[in-house]
């Protein structure tokens, strides 16, 4: 069976500021779930549209009602419903969602040994920040109920941004009037001073959780490789992992 998580805590601190933004302590728990989609042009992509009346079904017992991320919260979950997985399945298909060499742009995965599972979902638009204000429509109502069972199943949410954390109480203030949240105890990834990336925070969480699923709405939400690779050609063997690991979806907030 696959192994629980127990009592799962990470912490990011700094002590100084760099260029203005003071650095504070953040607490990392992990979240996430997103749309399968088949690939359009490059660059933002939302998840395709689905009908909120059908449902899809897990191996095993779970049933995730459809919504942008039930293919997200699907592919999370199977980690944790094969009652008949051994040790040696679980070493084979136990990997994250994290490239162990981007520059090589070929998909080998991380592997993670016995570390507890998270997802992650990127809160920001591509191109910008998220709002701050409440209010607004969310593109998926069913998002919370399919966090709520990654939860359920030992699988820490984590919330990425590119905020600063003199943020974090309104980010976690929309998160939990949306219900995604709803007793605030998910973890947020944010910047810690001026010009940290994504992507070194991505590899950070992944040193203590095996990062099973990404949700982003761009592919640099998946690794910043996209914002660098001169040949969107030359990541072609990378778009095995759309669907199995990255999930294209729109953000949790318009």
């Amino acid at each position: 069976m696959r192994r629980t998580s127990g009592t799962l805590a990470l912490s990011l601190a700094a002590s100084a500021s760099l260029g203005g933004c003071v650095a504070a302590v953040v607490p990392l728990v992990a979240g996430g779930a997103i749309a399968r989609q088949e690939l359009r042009a490059e660059g933002s992509q939302a998840g395709p549209e689905r009908n909120s009346s059908d449902s899809a079904d897990v191996e095993g017992s779970v049933t995730i009602a459809d919504g942008a991320y039930a293919d997200f919260a699907l592919y999370a979950l199977q980690f944790t419903t094969k009652a008949d997985v051994t040790e040696t399945d679980e070493a084979e298909n136990d990997v994250s969602a994290l490239l162990v060499d981007p520059a090589s742009l070929m998909p080998e995965r991380k592997p993670c040994g016995e570390m507890p599972l998270a997802a992650l979902i990127d809160l920001d638009p591509a191109g910008g920040l998220m709002s701050l204000d409440e209010g607004g429509e969310t593109p998926d109502p069913l998002l919370g109920d399919h966090l709520r069972q990654l939860r359920e199943a030992d699988i820490t949410v984590v919330w990425i941004s590119d905020h600063g954390p003199e943020a974090a109480g309104r980010i976690r203030s929309r998160l939990v009037r949306a219900r995604f949240d709803p007793f605030g105890t998910d973890s947020l990834i944010l910047m810690r001073f001026a010009g940290e990336s994504k992507q070194v925070r991505r590899r950070r969480l992944g040193e203590s959780y095996c990062l099973i699923a990404i949700a982003g709405d761009q592919r640099a939400d998946f690794d910043e490789l996209y914002d660098y690779v001169l040949d969107p050609g030359m990541a072609e063997p990378l778009e095995a992992m759309l669907g199995d690991g990255w999930f294209f979806a729109p953000p949790p907030f318009d």
